[in-house]
C-alpha cells in the first residue's frame, strides 16, 4: 500500500544512450508510488511496455523491428495530483553514434549495413571487413555519407543478365558521399547500366577501389555506371 500524503514520484533510471538495438531491449527501473501509472511513448519501429517484477521493480521492454534505425522511447508516469515525471530512453540500432557528420553511425556488420535503406541520408562509417554477397542498398538512393574507414565490402555478387540498372547503390544522390572503401572479390552481371559501386551517381564517390568481375551490354563500369557527379 502507498504512503499517505505523498508529494512526489520516484522514478530511478537516467534518461540515457541505448545502443545496438537490433532486436530487443530490457531496462531496469524502480518506481515509487508503486500505484503509480505509465503512458509510453514509442518512435516509429518500436513497441514498447512495461513488466511488472514486485511492488517497485520495473522492466522496460523495446521490441525493435528490421526497419529501425534511431529513435526515443519516453514515458510519463502519473500518480493523482503529483507532478508527472517523464524519462526518456534514447535507442539506436547501430553500435555508436547519432548518424551527424561529427558522429556517424558506425557499422560493423551485414546486420547494420542492411538498416541504411532506411535512413539514407544519414551518416555512417564502417568499423570492420562486411562479408556483403548481397547489397541491400540496391534500391536506394543515398544521399547521406558512407565512410569506408578503409576497411572492405567482401563478396558482392549480382548475378542478373537480363536486368538493366545494377549495382551496390542504386544511386548516389545529389550530396551523397561514397568514400575510402574496397569492394573486394566482386562478381556482378548485368544487362545496360551495371555499376559495382553504383548505377548513377550524383553525389561524390573518392577513395573507392574495386577487383573482381563486371559483366553487362551497355554502360558497364567498376565505379558507376552513370556519373554525373564527381569521381576521384
Amino acid at each position: 500500500v502507498d504512503l499517505p500524503n505523498i508529494t512526489a514520484i520516484t522514478f530511478t533510471v537516467a534518461d540515457t544512450n541505448y545502443y545496438n538495438v537490433t532486436d530487443s531491449l530490457r531496462a531496469n527501473f524502480q518506481i515509487y508510488p508503486r500505484t503509480t501509472t505509465f503512458t509510453i511513448t514509442a518512435a516509429p519501429h518500436l513497441a514498447a511496455e512495461i513488466i511488472e517484477v514486485d511492488a517497485t521493480n520495473r522492466i522496460l521492454r523495446v521490441v525493435a523491428d528490421t526497419q529501425f534505425v534511431k529513435g526515443d522511447v519516453s514515458i510519463a508516469a502519473s500518480f493523482k495530483n503529483v507532478p508527472v515525471v517523464t524519462k526518456t530512453f534514447h535507442l539506436t540500432a547501430f553500435a555508436a553514434g547519432d548518424g551527424t557528420a561529427a558522429k556517424p553511425f558506425t557499422v560493423p556488420d551485414t546486420k547494420r549495413l542492411a538498416r541504411i535503406p532506411f535512413a539514407a541520408d544519414q551518416a555512417y562509417l564502417l568499423t570492420a571487413d562486411i562479408a556483403q554477397p548481397t547489397s541491400p542498398l540496391r534500391n536506394t538512393v543515398f544521399t547521406g555519407s558512407l565512410d569506408g574507414g578503409g576497411f572492405a565490402i567482401n563478396n558482392f555478387t549480382l548475378n542478373a543478365a537480363t536486368t538493366d540498372n545494377v549495382g551496390f547503390f542504386s544511386e548516389i544522390g545529389t550530396g551523397g558521399t561514397v568514400k575510402n572503401i574496397s569492394f573486394k572479390n566482386v562478381n556482378v552481371t548485368g544487362q545496360d547500366n551495371a555499376g559495382v559501386v553504383a548505377v548513377t551517381n550524383r553525389g561524390t564517390i573518392t577513395g573507392v577501389t574495386v577487383t573482381g568481375a563486371i559483366k553487362g551490354r551497355m554502360y558497364v563500369a567498376a565505379i558507376a555506371a552513370n556519373n554525373i557527379g564527381t569521381v576521384a
